[in-house]
């Protein structure tokens, strides 16, 4: 089986995650990763309203959507559930230092843009592009959200 993985906003993890487990043989392994984007954790330095306002819309848009952007908090239960065995989490929280890391806010945008920003006007829409590639064009440091991994053999 190949590796495929991709972004995405979804709403029936635990499904997903229960599909993957039934094509897995004995003792093959299931890796997942999820992001846990409460907002809890951004940060940039020099302070912008950019980080709260993406976070705002992101949640906004899973309430309305029924969609859960805080899989990583839950995602533990869900590995368990499938009864795996070996369980490991890991956590990692990117600092964005670079032109080319801080770029991940603005391509996260992009990628989302006929989705989460479907019901944004262009102008809107490209206001807050603009505002990232400042943030990347100059010294702020960007502290991205937690991303949680799961590990488990079965």
């Amino acid at each position: 089986m190949g590796i495929n993985t991709h972004y995405c906003i979804h709403p029936h993890h635990q499904a997903i995650l229960s599909k993957l487990y039934q094509k897995l043989n004995s003792n093959e392994i299931l890796a997942y990763e999820d992001v846990d984007d409460h907002g809890r954790g951004l940060f940039s330095y020099p302070e912008t309203t950019l980080l709260q306002d993406r976070t705002n819309i992101l949640q906004e848009f899973c309430l309305k959507n029924v969609y859960q952007n805080n899989v990583g908090d839950s995602l533990f239960g869900i590995i368990k559930q499938l009864n795996l065995h070996n369980i490991t989490l890991k956590i990692n929280r990117a600092v964005l230092t670079t032109t080319e890391g801080k770029s991940l806010y603005r391509r996260e945008l992009q990628n989302t843009r006929n989705t989460v920003y479907k019901d944004f006007s262009d102008q809107k829409f490209n206001d807050l592009i603009n505002g990232f590639i400042k943030l990347e064009e100059n010294d702020t440091i960007l502290g991205f959200a937690r991303n949680i991994i799961a590990i488990g053999q079965k």
